[in-house]
């Protein structure tokens, strides 16, 4: 039943939205909420490709933190599959040639498979190290099947991405996955090597070659034993490559150091088998960076393949900033023409995604079936080739008006803002990690990018809108990673924006996760309060144009770290702040202010929060208030704090553990009742089994909890939100596959 207590006097005009709408609606005793994946398309890292050998329009794409996902139609559109992945970043993708619905999947939570074409995963784990909580115990960098035994299978450990040195091992299987042995011959001759790619000779099945970080390495004994080989090599490679046509010839691509001279990154090719090399990269890009620059001002190549048919025709992906793209040979690398161009006489289509310069390539495939069709995968968006490499189309988007796009099912990004505005529910604001602010005036039916005089393409972008000019919108944006940012103001829905706030304003250059609005004062004259990764809390009583620190109280010496700030609906000086731990304040927690900010005193009593991350408080009562905390260990006091979510009914005196998990990272009391709670749980990915546990809900104010996953790809919860005017109407922010929308079917019309 609805819950009928009298409701505090609404603070803005979302919240009287709310309470008129919730006089018509009551909560049933079970939820059902199905979700959907709206999202924009594109937007993260793609690690991996494969092409299926017998049909040239399914391919199958990795991401960093997405998961799997495959296409049916030559990339058009896509659907996401990660039921059994319990770790989303993948490294390596293998498809069984006897049966094409066998599938192998290597990353960093280490070795899957899928009997069904994708649909599902099994974890194969028979032969690996146990399940660890605090590591990968088997990450998986380099996979490859032997072309004459498909139940043969070599699996490389490492972390290709950071260049983590490994233990060496190669695991191997003879049955199809079920059990593993590991191989330590590498181990025997270099210590710490990390896999970056595996090949066996077509014509040769116990030949193998491995390009690793300490160089190429070769055994002629299917993996018992290596040798190093590759005279005229540098040590350090990314990738290794055999032309099926001529097994002699081998391609490596070679890393480059930053600050060391000469450059001698590129391609190298072998017509010995691997035994020497010549360096074939003189037509490729040439840059070395200084040594304090970002490894991305070096030119490095990433991966290098051939055409399975003309053994001269080559193509080369190009990873960093300067001279990225891909190059092609058409005379086994004595010459390279560049083949993704960008600006005037370009050739790439690139959907939504237009900021920076030509893309990246972080991974490449030809299909086997028809070796025209190539795909390349970057930091941010697939595209294919259907004329061997002359022109290009993104997979990820399609155009539904002029300056307005639409999702095709691949999702890679992550979200961790979105704000619905009070007046128009339509209009709903999203802020996402590298690709900054994006916006849907038709509730997710279609995307536009919204960042036009925001200097920071930013990583983070929480917006708050202004309930009586819906047109005014303050957002908080930066590089997170680089920990630089802001605040911005827009008059115009955020079509164009002003910086606000700035050290010249009173606001220091820092990140800016958390921003609040207190809609009570004058339009024109409205009060913001902001964190400042390092600095505090900064509030602004003149609609953003200056701003002072309110620090009096909060936290010890040394730096602060709030991690956010929520005002009490019915009084909105009383204004509430979660710190995580700093040298100041080791076990960090909540900060009431009963002046709008002019003073703080720490509540949490004996309750402990080293690691908060949300605060939420009960719209109808303000008393009842909960907190989402991450799992914490103190290494110091051999301590470990619990995560999950906490309730207080005394206005966060006291507080009682009502949900516990790994990552609490949201928390969201539904306006209709307070018996209604919805939390969103997440997990760090650095660890076997790092899948967040989704969305979980309450109908007895968190007392229990039943999970709400169903049509969630991606259980990496980083938000929640419910629409202020038909507050059955949620979004959620994922870690990796964009947004979703759902519609909390137990509320329904009386």
């Amino acid at each position: 039943m609805l819950d009928r207590k009298r409701l505090p006097v609404p603070a803005t005009l979302a919240a009287l939205l709310v309470l008129m709408w919730a006089s018509s609606w009551h909560a049933a005793l079970a939820g059902d909420i199905r979700w959907t994946n709206i999202g924009p398309g594109g937007g993260g890292w793609i690690t991996c490709l494969a092409c299926d050998p017998r049909d040239r329009d399914v391919v199958y794409a990795g991401c960093d933190v997405g998961g799997f996902y495959k296409s049916t139609d030559g990339g058009r559109t896509w659907r996401i599959h990660n039921d059994g992945l319990t770790a989303d970043y993948l490294e390596r993708i293998v498809v069984d040639g006897t049966d094409t619905n066998v599938l192998y999947i290597g990353g960093r939570g280490g070795m899957f498979k899928s009997v069904n074409g994708g649909r599902t995963w099994e974890w194969l784990r028979n032969g690996f190290p146990g399940p660890n909580e605090s590591r990968y115990s088997a990450p998986i960098g380099a996979l490859t099947m032997d072309p004459s035994d498909h139940l043969v299978l070599y699996a490389g450990t490492g972390l290709p991405r950071q260049r983590t040195p490994g233990d060496g091992l190669i695991y191997k299987t003879t049955d199809g996955g079920q059990s593993w042995t590991p191989l330590d011959g590498v181990a025997k001759i270099e210590a710490g090597v990390c896999f970056f790619e595996i090949v066996i000779r077509p014509d040769q099945p116990r030949t193998l070659l491995a390009a690793t970080d300490k160089g190429l390495l070769r055994s002629d004994d299917a993996g018992d034993s290596w040798r190093k080989i590759g005279r005229g090599l540098p040590d350090s490679l990314t990738d290794v490559a055999i032309s099926s046509t001529r097994p002699d010839v081998v391609y490596v691509t070679v890393w480059t150091t930053p600050g060391e001279r000469p450059w001698r990154g590129g391609v190298y090719r072998s017509t010995d088998g691997g035994e020497t090399f010549t360096d074939v990269s003189a037509e490729l890009p040439h840059n070395v960076g200084k040594p304090a620059a970002a490894p991305q001002l070096t030119c490095n190549f990433l991966k290098v393949t051939t055409d399975p048919r003309d053994p001269d025709r080559v193509y080369a992906g190009a990873s960093s900033w300067v001279g990225a793209g891909l190059f092609r040979s058409l005379d086994a690398g004595t010459h390279w023409e560049r083949s993704t161009r960008k600006g005037e006489g370009g050739n790439l289509d690139v959907g939504w995604i237009t900021m920076g310069g030509i893309p990246g390539i972080k991974c490449l495939a030809v299909s086997p079936r028809d070796p025209r069709r190539i795909f390349v995968g970057t930091s941010m968006l697939v595209l294919r080739s259907d004329d061997g490499g002359d022109s290009w189309t993104q997979c990820f988007c399609r155009q539904v008006r002029p300056g307005w796009w639409q999702g095709n099912g691949l999702e890679t990004t992550c979200i961790s803002h979105i704000a619905v505005d009070p007046t128009n529910s339509g209009r709903v604001y999203f802020g996402y990690a590298d690709v900054g602010l994006l916006a849907t005036e038709d509730g997710g039916g279609s995307f536009q990018r919204r960042v036009e005089g925001i200097p920071w393409h930013g990583d983070l972008a929480p917006v708050v809108v202004d309930p009586e000019r819906p047109n005014v919108l303050w957002c908080g944006m930066g590089k997170g990673r680089r920990g630089i940012g802001g605040v911005a103001k827009s008059e115009d829905y955020g079509k164009s924006w002003v910086v606000v706030g700035k050290p010249e304003t009173g606001l220091p250059d820092a990140t800016t996760a958390c921003l609040v609005l207190d809609p009570s004062g004058a339009p024109g004259a409205r009060a913001l309060y902001v964190t400042s990764a390092g600095n505090g809390v900064y509030k602004s009583t003149d609609d953003g144009a200056t701003w002072k620190p309110v620090n009096d109280g909060l936290g010890g010496r040394g730096p602060l770290r709030p991690s956010c700030i929520v005002l009490d609906p019915g009084n909105t000086q009383r204004v509430f702040v979660g710190l995580k731990r700093t040298d100041g304040d080791p076990v960090g927690g909540i900060y009431k202010s009963e002046d709008g900010g002019g003073s703080w005193t720490k509540i949490n009593g004996a309750t402990e929060f080293p690691d908060i991350y949300h605060i939420a408080i009960d719209p109808r009562n303000p008393t009842v208030m909960f907190v989402a905390v991450r799992r914490y260990y103190d290494h110091q006091s051999k301590r470990q704090y619990p995560g999950g979510v906490y309730r207080s009914d005394d206005g966060g005196v006291t507080w009682s553990l009502v949900l516990e998990d790994r990552f609490g990272s949201c928390v969201l009391v539904s306006p209709l009742s307070s018996n209604v709670v919805y939390a969103g749980l997440t997990d760090h990915p650095y660890h076997d089994n790092c899948k967040g546990s989704g969305v979980m809900k309450s109908t007895d104010g968190g007392r229990t909890w039943h999970p709400e996953n169903e049509g969630l790809t991606c259980t990496q919860i980083g938000t929640i939100v419910c629409d202020p005017q038909n507050p059955a109407v949620l979004y959620i922010g994922t870690g990796g596959n964009g947004v979703f929308k759902g519609r909390d079917a137990a509320l329904t019309r009386e």
